[in-house]
C-alpha cells in the first residue's frame, strides 16, 4: 500500500521519506496542485512525522514535488 496524505479528508498525493546522513526528507507529491494553506499544513505535520520518524536527524526538510 502506497503512503498518501489528505487534504480536507481525501486522499490529495503520496509522501516519501528519505534519509542523507544527518539529514531525514520529506517528499510529498501531489496529485494537484495544493493551496498555500494546504503545503504550510502539510510542512508543519510533515515535520512532525520526520522527527518522530527519524528522531536522531539533525536536520529536517520538506520537498513538494511534481
Amino acid at each position: 500500500m502506497l503512503a498518501t496524505f489528505l487534504v480536507d479528508g481525501y486522499a490529495a498525493g503520496l509522501w516519501t521519506t528519505e534519509r542523507k546522513k544527518r539529514t531525514a526528507t520529506l517528499a510529498l507529491k501531489p496529485f494537484a496542485p495544493l493551496t498555500k494553506t494546504a503545503a504550510g499544513d502539510l510542512a508543519v505535520e510533515g515535520e512532525k512525522l520526520l522527527r518522530f520518524v527519524e528522531e536522531d536527524a539533525d536536520t529536517y526538510a520538506i520537498q513538494i514535488v511534481d
